[in-house]
This record gives structure tokens, sequence and C-alpha cells, in this order.
């Protein structure tokens, strides 16, 4: 008996053995073929640049992140399917080519990171201008869900249907941003007459319409601009002028902030120190939720760097003088 269960233990040490040294040596592997055979998407770029088969390097940059691109499209536009998704592929091809001749590695960023902004702004010049696809930003999105939340529990204990300033008071939002969000719901429930009416496929319902209709701002784009960037303003009102200068320099003009204390003839880190303070203001504010209504679906302000933020609670206290 004793020699049966020690062949049993030697024997299932050996598997052991035998399957650690395999998944130990496998990613090793992996990496030393993806290697050998495969360049990383900053190589490609950096070949691009350097003018090395340009057009061939373009081809690879795209059948290794074409997939990628499809995935920037369905977050960002919604989900469409036969030549409006062709379509929106190319144009997110000539994002991804803009942004391998614009992009630098310099702050040791991936390129995938610099390249959604190219893509996605590709992609939303392609959508305003050429599609009549309805696109519902998060933002909207989240603003439905209320709305539907909101009406069936006011039916469940008014038995009616609530009044326009019923709504407004319950979503805070203004009768404008209303009336747009009612006219983005119609046009996402009138979504199926958008196929083509005829036979030979030349016309549909909404090259029927009126031009005054304003069919643009179905696509939200423009509207949520507006909305957005009447929330960062309320935010900022809430913040000393010159924090909200300083914050408006870097934010809003792309200023770095050597340029920005050179403006206000203070120190880089008077500069970081005040506009930090401003942020945590805000974040301790009514306007952070706001704000986070505009952010993408599942986003959540990251624990440590709101911790980061809460050490401006001393300075919040010495006062603004004493940053400059």
């Amino acid at each position: 008996m004793k020699r049966k269960g020690k062949g049993r233990r030697r024997a299932r040490d050996e598997i052991s053995r035998g399957i650690s040294r395999r998944f130990f040596w496998r990613p090793i592997w992996n990496i030393l073929q993806r290697g050998a055979g495969e360049m990383s998407n900053e190589e490609i770029v950096e070949q691009i640049q350097q003018g090395v088969d340009v057009t061939g390097n373009q081809e690879r940059l795209w059948q290794k992140n074409r997939g990628f691109v499809a995935w920037c499209i369905k977050k960002h536009v919604g989900i469409c399917d036969g030549q409006d998704f062709h379509d929106f592929m190319q144009e997110g091809f000539i994002g991804l080519v803009e942004a391998a001749h614009s992009f630098s590695n310099a702050k040791g960023a991936k390129f995938l990171t610099y390249a959604e902004y190219s893509i996605r702004k590709a992609v939303y010049r392609y959508n305003g201008l050429n599609t009549c696809m309805v696109r519902v930003p998060e933002y909207l999105k989240t603003r439905m869900r209320k709305l539907a939340a909101f009406k069936q529990e006011y039916r469940e204990a008014f038995h009616r249907e609530p009044d326009s300033e019923e709504i407004l008071n319950a979503l805070h939002i203004s009768y404008r941003s209303l009336c747009h969000l009612e006219k983005t719901i119609q046009g996402m429930n009138t979504r199926s007459l958008d196929e083509y009416i005829s036979g030979d496929g030349d016309a549909s319902l909404l090259d029927m319409l009126s031009s005054d209709e304003r069919i643009d701002e179905l696509a939200g784009c423009s509207e949520y601009q507006r909305e957005l960037h009447r929330e960062l303003e309320e935010a900022l009102s809430i913040l000393d002028d010159k924090t909200a200068l300083m914050v408006r320099c870097v934010y809003y003009q792309g200023n770095n902030y050597a340029k920005t204390a050179e403006t206000f003839g203070c120190s880089r880190q008077a500069v970081d120190e005040r506009i930090k303070k401003g942020f945590y203001k805000i974040l301790r504010s009514k306007h952070r939720e706001r704000l986070e209504s505009f952010m993408w679906e599942g986003y959540r302000m990251d624990p440590r760097r709101l911790s980061g933020y809460a050490d401006m609670e001393e300075i919040d206290d010495m006062g603004s003088e004493l940053l400059l």
C-alpha cells in the first residue's frame, strides 16, 4: 500500500511539474513568436512617419486594429448595419491614418489611446454631415432612463401623465433640453421609417421631410456641446475669478501650465495648486453629478484621484491669495 501511494504521489508531482513548466513557458513563447513575426502599433507608426513602405504599413496597421475601430464606432455611434457601418469603417480608417501621422510617443502613451480621439472625430464628422442615423449620447440615454422612471412612478401615484413643469422640476433640466429630449425620443421611435420606401432605393422618409425640420439636431452633437458648455460654465461660476480664468486658459484654450503661469505672472506650481483646488471644490458641489451625466456609461471617479484632490482641503482653507 505504501508503494502504491508513493507511486501515485510521484505521478501527481510529475504531472504538476509538467503543467507548471507548460504554463510558465507558454506566455514567454507567445511573446517571442509575436516579437519575431509581428510589429507593435508604435513600430508600424514609426515606419509610416519615416516614409518606409507607407502603403504597406498603413494596411498592416488597419488589419491589426480594424476590430478596435469597429469597437469605437459601436461605442460612440451605436449599433448600425449594412452600408452605414461600412462607411463608418472607412471613416475610421481615415481617422486611424491621421492619428498615425500625428502620433508622438515622447510621453510614453500607447498609440490606440491617442488614436481613439482621431477615430471618434472622423466618425462624428461623417455622422453629422452624411447620415440620417440618430446618434444618442450617453447623457441623453441617462435622461431617457430617468424620464421613463419618473413617468412610471408618477402614473402609479397620480393616475395621469405629468406635465412639462413637473418633468422639468424632477429632472432638473431646462425647457429647451426637454424639447430636445422628446425630439430625440421621437426620432428613435420612428427609426424603422428611415428605411428606403421605394423599390429602387432612391428615397427615404427623411429625404421627403421639409428642410425646416432641422434633422441635424437629432444627431445630438451640437446640442450635446451646448448642454455640456452650459454645465461647465455653471460649475466654473462657483470658483473665484482667477481660478476660473486659469481653468479656461488651460482646458479651453489648450495652453500648458508654463504658458498659463507666464500669462498670470506666477509659478507653474501656483497654477497647478489653484486648478486642483478649483476641481476639488466642483467635485464637492452639486455640479459633480450633473457633469458626470455627460460621461460614458459605466464611468466612475477614480477614488485615488479624488483622494489626491482631497489634499487641497488645507489649501482651500488658506485662501486664494496665498497661492500667488
